[in-house]
């Protein structure tokens, strides 16, 4: 071979690194690309000639080509950006996109996406990120299809069905006792110990008339008719007069609240008491089966017999069987029901309350009182606003439920906790069904709530988005409720090396590639990253390191052709 052979090696040689050089430049251009792969030059000697030799045949090179540019899909790093529908895959997966213009889908390693106007999560080119939607029961349906969501909806209301209180009660709180109240039906106007006021019969409506009532905090009231009215005569300012159309009054407390406790009928020996009241004194000894009832003012009516010298209640299950004394004729009553819807704050010790939710996604306040009764027993009693209860007044307090705890030694509740109450809201929302677990110590120490909950809320908006590592977005409203909306699906290819770049961060399948291994992100082709993007892999200082030597290596190839040059120059000066 002669010295022409040196030349077109060295060609080969300009020709190889000049494209080395286009794809360092190529590198560069893109260091900030979001989730760009640098590429890199792979080289090959071109087939070498052989020669003959002093020890027999020989090859000679012939220079050097470009065998391919190779895609170096190194993780890049991480750059949080803060916007939450900015998307970073930790592995080796692609996101999936396709365009609704065009078929086929694209992958890409860019990950910030946005919801557009018609509520598409989509790349800036537009082109749809591929998911699997999600139920508003947390079920993927399994199908690949755009993500989308809708940017204006909003989530139901959901009635509360489960509750809970995680409270302690004080266990040095003070018995409420039972208040002592006696009505003397005799005469229809002494009447002892009533807190608020009764309704009771005057004996006339003449000028100067009075009436003396005894209280049961030990004050005494004379009532005075004049000007046509009953008026207080007397220091006390808590109470006033209220008069009927039937020679009677009524006496109420400053918040206009009335306990009216109706005159005992000698008949069937049938009085009417408050619920806390525990004697009543009637008016003639009963007779062996006599029957009789108590009606309280919270519309509970207790039916009782006379057997055998002995009062039995048909209802033992909140009042235990009644002692008569027949030596004064008094009835005494032993109730567990200490607690008075009338009076909530006097006959309690402690008091919570909590927001619960009806069909309709309003939001109702219970009030919850616990009562201490005696050492380690307690009673508890959920009420709510009249208004809000279907045939109920408003102004009044309603109790919906009450029962009875009772705690061990340890402070330990022992039996009570669970509670199951029905609601008739007075809103047209459906009937609720509410299961609440009272969570209750009894240690020495200020009764608090330590935690409640319930599982309802209002209607709500859609108000934000995030994604976790598993791709899932999830979709933030307005009520504070959350709701999985999509799951971002990746792909994977057994040789990614054989993708096609397709321009605007894309690649495109190739057979060389194999087929996409297409899964929900987190099942084996990476993790999402959320509020970040995937920097370019491209390392300025090794691109710089390769642009050196690649121009070094072009010196010395041009070289080649000079010498060469030379050389054959000096064959040609063989001639003169």
């Amino acid at each position: 071979m002669g010295v022409d052979t040196a030349l077109y090696s060295g060609v080969s040689g300009l020709s190889a690194t000049s494209n080395a050089m286009n794809v360092i430049g190529n590198n560069l251009a893109n260091a900030q690309t979001t989730g760009y792969k640098a590429d890199r030059s792979l080289f090959s000697d071109i087939l070498a000639s052989e020669v003959a030799s002093a020890s027999g045949s020989s090859q000679i090179g012939r220079g050097v080509g470009l065998a391919t540019v190779d895609t170096v899909f190194e993780q890049g790093s991480f750059k949080d950006t803060g916007v939450s529908t900015d998307m970073a895959i930790d592995g080796d997966g692609f996101f999936m996109v396709s365009h609704p213009d065009q078929a086929g889908t694209k992958y890409t390693r860019d990950g910030s996406f946005r919801f557009d106007d018609q509520g598409y999560l989509v790349n800036a080119m537009g082109y749809r990120v591929q998911g699997y939607s999600i139920d508003k029961n947390g079920n993927a349906n399994g199908q690949l299809n755009d993500i989308y969501t809708d940017l204006s909806g909003s989530i139901e209301p959901f009635a509360t069905t489960d509750a809970s209180f995680s409270t302690n009660l004080n266990q040095d709180s003070e018995v409420i006792d039972l208040a002592n109240f006696t009505v003397d039906s005799s005469t229809g106007k002494n009447v002892s110990g009533i807190t608020y006021g009764a309704v009771v019969s005057a004996p006339s409506s003449n000028e100067g008339d009075t009436v003396d009532l005894s209280l049961g905090d030990g004050t005494s009231l004379r009532v005075e008719y004049s000007g046509g009215s009953w008026s207080i005569d007397g220091s006390s300012t808590a109470f006033s007069i209220q008069a009927d159309d039937s020679d009677g009054f009524t006496i109420v407390n400053d918040n206009n609240e009335e306990m009216s406790i109706d005159s005992i009928s000698s008949q069937n020996n049938s009085p009417s008491v408050d619920s806390y009241i525990s004697e009543i004194k009637i008016d003639s000894e009963p007779a062996d089966g006599d029957n009789f009832s108590v009606t309280l003012n919270d519309g509970t009516t207790i039916d009782g017999t006379y057997d055998v010298s002995a009062w039995t209640w048909g209802d033992t299950g909140r009042y235990n069987s009644p002692d008569y004394d027949d030596s004064s004729n008094v009835l005494t009553l032993s109730t567990n029901k200490v607690f008075n819807v009338a009076d909530p704050n006097t006959t309690s010790n402690f008091s919570t309350s909590l927001n619960v939710y009806d069909s309709l996604g309003d939001s109702h306040q219970l009030s919850v009182y616990f009562t201490k009764s005696e050492e380690n027993q307690w009673s508890y009693n959920i009420t709510a606003p009249g208004s809000k209860i279907e045939g109920k007044e408003s102004g009044q307090l309603v109790s919906l439920t009450s029962g009875d705890l009772e705690f061990d030694e340890n402070g330990s509740l022992i039996s009570g906790g669970d509670v199951s109450m029905d609601v008739q809201w007075a809103n047209g929302a459906a009937d609720s069904s509410i299961d609440i677990a009272l969570n209750l110590t009894q240690y020495s120490g200020q009764s608090s709530l330590v935690s409640k909950s319930q599982n309802g809320y209002a209607s709500g908006t859609l108000s934000d988005v995030s994604v976790d590592e598993m791709g899932v977005i999830t979709g933030s409203y307005s009520n504070g409720q959350s709701r999985q909306l999509a799951q971002v699906g990746l792909a994977k290819f057994a040789n990614p090396n054989g993708l096609l770049r397709d321009g605007n961060n894309l690649f495109a399948q190739t057979q060389a590639s194999g087929l996409a291994a297409v899964g929900a992100a987190g099942s084996g082709a990476g993790s999402i990253r959320s509020n970040s993007l995937e920097q370019s892999n491209v390392d300025i200082a090794e691109q710089f390191t390769d642009m050196i030597l690649t121009q070094r290596i072009y010196q010395a190839n041009s070289r080649t052709i000079t010498t060469s040059d030379e050389m054959l120059q000096e064959v040609i000066n063989l001639k003169r």
